[in-house]
Order: structure tokens, then sequence, then C-alpha cells
């Protein structure tokens, strides 16, 4: 049982997880899906490729064992000058694979590979102004410190020196198609991630990842007061913790109890929680712990609050639950109307949604018709997709387009898919937004920022390298602006736009609550909670109304229903009742089923993995148009779930 870079990382999220991580039978880990699928997601599968052949002739360690793996590595180390991919070293019960380690007579480089960004070479930038390493940086500067010290503890007589190799947000890609280089394949029952036949450094262009040493960051850690003041690891720096997880994953083996950390603010996001109680770890160290009842396990909690607001000092005075706590214990703040009434109403056990008529009715008899509602799908790749993009550069693929006129009829107006494959669907995307926008002057909708922050990208694409006549692309511009208000760090600046979109989020917070959403505002938590309470969508959706030749017009969908209710006579989430995949597949072909969460197409994220997927992916045209009609539907229901919000809050202000 040894302490890996995985392991490590556990053990510094909460110590009481190493039990957990180790007994696996035992307790079941929400994290535990499909690693590949979130590697995709995130880029770090082509990025770990792409450093490789940046690093190119080196030894490739895949031994099945440990033993092997190490063997294959101490002959490679034989050699004066060599580069080793994933090299295992061994001190103790501790075991790291490195992703590359570069050997240069008795230098020894380490490098880590993130698919996280870098901003240029400089350390500092993993600093804050007041000379703290920056929150969001620390795991990855964690997972480096770790493998330096136990290559340290490796090679007594040869200087270490602890790299990050990270895409830098500051280099463009200087060639098309670097992502098609790396493709996604199935071999011997696992997906794996390779380099094209073929492909050498000479192929891709300028640099566009970078090897920042991290020696400086990396011993400013190691010796950092943050470990010895942080209540989990009993004031041990990070040296000792290390040796501590160590010794408790010896004494695990050989049956030792389990050491339980304090609970606190880590517990709300515990991976080890699970209905399953007597799988559940959360539920475990709660009931150890803090005496826990299974009562208490169903009470609402401080952190449902909606922002978690003052949470630290809750729990620090004890105060794990919700009617533990008042609205005179918060600050007064934006948020406070709106997490004063949340606590209020769920205290006093009020489970009837709270609308502000006369604020709502006020905003909607301003709108103009029909209303557009709309919704992007998009990406940030690691690896960019095209020529001049960056790192994490963002693009539109998708867009969903549903509209509502005043007399109530609905209809799914218009949709875009751009599948990729080498071509850039950005500039495809403006051009059918705006066909489909300026067919009517009604007021436009999106839920949250995030179609404002995408169009302020794609204006600025068109600024850049527009592929359209002059005049054309000023009118798309100016057809985008006009949707918009600039976001703070684009220049240069305009008005905000004349048809500015209309965020149905902050129309939520301001007039609609209901303690089904439990204190998020998020669409998928909206939309079950509305449609429970508004009997005019349960009336007309219980109906299959919705569809291509129906009443309410589809482009995806055929006969469907969007109330089902299940034996509480609780309307089903749409978000959850979505067709299995294999349904959406041809026969015979290979399910997909790992793109998705629950094999459903039930996120946003999955959506972007799923297009990720048809550019990465060695697959057939069939599977990809499977892939595309299963987004298709996705986005379909995003905006349609607008509409419903609408049509129930268009049909409250009238009582």
């Amino acid at each position: 049982m040894y302490l890996t870079k995985s392991r490590f990382k556990i053990g510094i999220s909460c110590p009481t997880k190493l039990y957990y991580e180790v007994h696996p039978d035992d307790f079941q880990n929400n994290d535990d899906g499909n690693e590949f699928m979130k590697a995709l997601a995130k880029g770090g599968l082509q990025a770990g490729e792409l450093a490789k052949l940046y690093y190119s002739g080196g030894v490739e360690i895949d031994g099945v064992s440990k033993e092997t793996q190490l063997e294959q590595t101490n002959i490679a180390l034989r050699q004066d000058d060599v580069i080793i991919y994933e090299a295992a070293i061994m001190v103790g019960h501790k075991f790291i694979r490195v992703d590359i380690l570069e050997k240069k007579g008795n230098s020894i480089n380490i490098i880590e590979v993130k698919s996280k960004s870098c901003d240029g070479l400089d350390e500092m930038q993993f600093f804050s102004k007041k000379k703290k390493i920056v929150t969001a940086e620390r795991p990855y500067l964690e997972d480096i410190a770790f493998q330096f010290l136990v290559a340290l503890e490796a090679f007594p007589n040869f200087k270490v020196t602890p790299y990050l190799m990270m895409p830098n947000k500051q280099v463009a890609c200087s060639i098309d198609g670097l992502y098609s280089f790396f493709v996604i394949e199935k071999k011997f029952n696992r997906d794996k991630c390779k380099v094209v036949d073929g492909v050498t450094q000479a192929n891709l262009g300028i640099q566009i990842m970078s090897a920042i040493s991290v020696k400086d960051t990396v011993e400013f850690l190691i010796n950092d007061d943050y470990y010895r003041e942080h209540n989990d690891f009993e004031g041990r720096d990070f040296k000792e913790i290390v040796n501590w997880f160590e010794d408790l994953l010896v004494g695990y083996e050989n049956n030792a109890p389990i050491y339980f950390s304090k609970p606190f603010v880590k517990c709300r996001d515990c991976e080890y929680k699970s209905k399953d109680i007597e799988k559940s770890g959360f539920h475990k160290c709660l009931i150890k712990q803090k005496k826990w009842t299974a009562l208490d396990f169903e009470k609402p909690k401080v952190w449902e609050v909606w922002g978690s607001p003052k949470l630290k000092d809750f729990l620090h005075e004890d105060r794990w639950f919700m009617d533990e706590i008042g609205a005179s214990d918060l600050t007064n703040s934006k948020r406070y109307e709106r997490q004063s009434l949340q606590i209020e109403k769920t205290n006093n056990k009020i489970n009837k949604s709270q609308l502000d008529i006369t604020g709502l009715r006020a905003e909607i008899e301003k709108f103009k018709y029909p209303l557009n509602l709309i919704d992007f799908e998009t990406t940030a790749p690691a690896i960019p997709f095209f020529k001049g993009y960056k790192p994490y550069q963002g693009l539109c693929f998708q867009f969903s387009h549903h509209l509502l006129h005043e007399d109530g009829s609905v209809e799914h107006k218009s949709e875009y898919l751009g599948m990729g494959q080498g071509i850039n669907p950005s500039f495809e995307f403006i051009d059918v937004l705006y066909n489909s926008l300026t067919k009517n002057e009604g007021d436009v909708f999106m839920y949250s920022h995030h179609e404002n922050t995408y169009l302020n990208y794609m204006i600025l694409l068109l600024w850049k390298e527009s592929p359209f006549s002059p005049e054309k692309t000023d009118r798309l511009v100016l057809f985008l602006q006009s949707l918009t208000k600039p976001s703070d760090d684009i220049t240069p600046k305009w008005e905000e736009g004349s048809r500015k979109m209309i965020d149905m989020a902050e129309m939520v917070r301001s007039y609609y609550w209901h303690p089904d959403m439990k204190g998020s505002n998020s669409i998928k938590q909206v939309l079950p909670a509305i449609m429970n309470d508004s009997t005019f969508i349960k009336e007309k959706y219980s109906k299959a109304i919705y569809g291509i030749n129906n009443e309410v017009k589809s482009l995806n969908f055929n006969n469907h229903k969007w109330v089902n209710l299940d034996e509480t006579n609780k309307v089903i989430d749409p978000y959850k009742d979505l067709p299995d995949l294999p349904k959406l597949l041809p026969d015979g072909l290979r399910k997909i089923e790992y793109l998705y969460s629950n094999n459903k197409l039930a996120d946003g994220g999955a959506a972007m993995t799923a297009w990720a997927f048809m550019q990465f992916g060695a697959m057939k045209d069939e599977e990809k148009k499977a892939i595309g009609a299963a987004l298709k539907r996705y986005c379909e229901l995003d905006t349609m779930a607008m509409v419903i919000i609408m049509e129930a809050w268009r049909d409250m202000i009238k009582k």
C-alpha cells in the first residue's frame, strides 16, 4: 500500500479520505466515474501527449507491475543523458510516476504536465500581491512539491529541479489542426489518447506549452505556515505531512483504526457521500465526530444557503444546521435579502414559493414580443483547435433558439451545431445567429452571463480575422454589440446594446424563490421547482403536444411530454428524463454512455466533452451523427426550460 501522487492529493483534501480510498469495496466514491473522460474534458490527455513531443526521443515506462516499471526506469537512468516518460520512483512506501524526467549528467529535472494554463514563465504568477500562494494554484504546486521531495530522497547526489509544464496563454497556435495529431481510441478495452503515426516535433509549429521552473515556489510552499496552521494537519509542516500520510497507509495495511480529521467546510463537497449509509464515508465521519443521527442528515445545512455566507464562521461556532442561524447572523450584502428569505422560509418549514408579483409583472409588461430565448454551447480547449487561437481561447459551436409569442404560442425556431472536424464553427455560428435573431425585433433572453461573455469573444474574433467582407463584418459586429455589454477587459468599449440580452437568472434572483431550489439559482434547479409550482405548466405539458409536427413546434423531439410524474406525484426533472443514449444510437454502434453522467446527456460539461470527443475520437460518421443528435436535444431542452419558466411566470402574474 503506497503513498502515490493521487493518494497524497486525496489526503491533502482531507486526511480521513485516505482510509476510504484504500478501502474501495467498503466506501462509494462519487468521483470514481470515468477518469479518462474527466481528463479529456480538461484537455489533460492531449496536453500530456503534446508535452512528450516537445521532449522527444524519450523512453516510455509501460510495464504493468510496479516492479517492472521500477526496473525499466532504473535501466534507463544508467544513461548519462536521458528523457523518461512516466518514470517510476519508489522510496519507502512512497511511489510516484513522473510525467517527464530529464536526466543530464548529475542534474535531474522532474516535469509535471498540467492542462491548466500558465501566463508566461514568471514564477510570481503563482503568488498574490500579498506574496502568498494563490489558493487556486496550491493543488498544482502541492502535486509537484510531493514529487520533488520523493525525488530528493531517491537521488541524494543529484541536483533536482521541479517544473510545471502547462499551455501558455500568451502563445498563439501557429498551425491549423494541431488537435488532430491526437486521437482517442480503444485499445485492449481501455480508451487511450495516442499521437497519430508519423507526427514529430517538427509538425507542431510554435511551442504552445511552457515548462516553468518552480523550485523557489516549491521551497516556499514546503516551508509555508499554511500547513502548520491548518486544522487538518495538527501543526505539521509539508514534509511532516508526507511522512504522516505514509505512516497512516502502513498502519491501514496492518488494520490500524481510521484517523478522523476535524469536520469542516470540506465535508460539504465530500465525494464519499452516498445514499447507501453503509458505504458513505460522509455519514461515517459525522456520526463518529458530531454524533449526528439519521434526522440530522436530513436537516437543511448552513452551506445550503445561497452563496454559503459566513460558512467558516458558522462551522467554527459549531453551527451546522440552518435552524441554528437567522437573518441577523448575515452580512448586509447584495445577497442579503435573498439569503434571509431562504433562511426564514426554510426554518419556518414554509413549503411554498415566494413570488414578487408586482416587480415581476412590471418587468414582464415592458417586454417586446416575440421573446427570443437562446442558449449557447461553447468550449475553451487547452489545445487550440485552430491556427491563431491561444490555449483556452473560447469558441461557440452550438445554439438553440425558442420563440415565445405574446399570444402564448411557442416554437423552437432555429438552431445551429457546427461539427468542427477541422472547420472553425465560430463564423458560421455568428452568421446563423444573425439570421435567426434579425427576423424579429423582440427582446432576447439568456440565462446567466455566459452568452454575453462569448459574444464578446466573437466580436474580438471578427475584429481580428473575419472571413466576411468589411461591410458584412461591420454589420455582424454591430449586431453582436446590440445584444451585449462590453466585458471589463475588452477594448474598444461600446455602449450597452439597444437590444441587450435580458438575464433570466437575474430575474429569478429578483422575483422568484422556491424551497426545492435549495439556495441555487441554476436553471437545472429552477426548472423542476417551477414545474411543480405551476398548475398551468403541469396541465399544458402533461400532453404530448411538443414535437416536429405538433402544436408546439420542435426541431428534435416527436410527440414529447415535458411533464411526467413520479410515484409521489411530483414532476420528474426533465434534465434527468432525457432518452438513454443507446436509444439515440443506431443499432450495433459502440455505446458511448461514458460521455455522460448516469448514462444521460445531463449537463453542459458533458455537452462540451461530447463535442470535444468528436474532434479527437476515432469514430465513424454514424457515431458522430448520433452524438450530434444528442447534443441538439440537450441544447433544445435548455431553451425550452427558459420558455417553461417564462410561461409559468406569465401565468402567475395574472393571479
